[in-house]
């Protein structure tokens, strides 16, 4: 059912953003996302909870939401790790 429900809201309007190419910079006060449809950028201190698995970094802006990085997209797994740490180090010093 949840499956029906997500393809749903996926398929309702053209969600360009959502699919399109993105760019994530971190800095000690945040995290920004920009693409060619728009940028937000969340303070470190509205972060939920940085996470990664085996191909991804996800940094939970809500219950339900998250940018999702993956590993792909650095040149080395080693990057990809120090980039979440870095990510888990701010968030901590933000006292999130």
């Amino acid at each position: 059912k949840l499956k029906k429900i997500v393809a749903g809201m996926v398929n309702e309007g053209k969600n360009r953003g959502l699919f399109s190419r993105h760019r994530v910079t971190i800095s000690p006060e945040a995290i920004a996302e920009y693409s060619e449809f728009g940028e937000s950028s969340t303070a470190w201190r509205a972060v939920e909870r940085v996470v990664m698995n085996d191909d991804y970094a996800f940094v939970y802006t809500s219950a339900l939401a998250a940018i999702i990085v993956p590993r792909r997209a650095f040149a080395t797994s080693g990057s990809f790790e120090e980039f979440v740490g870095i990510a888990i180090g701010y968030r901590e010093k933000a006292g999130a």
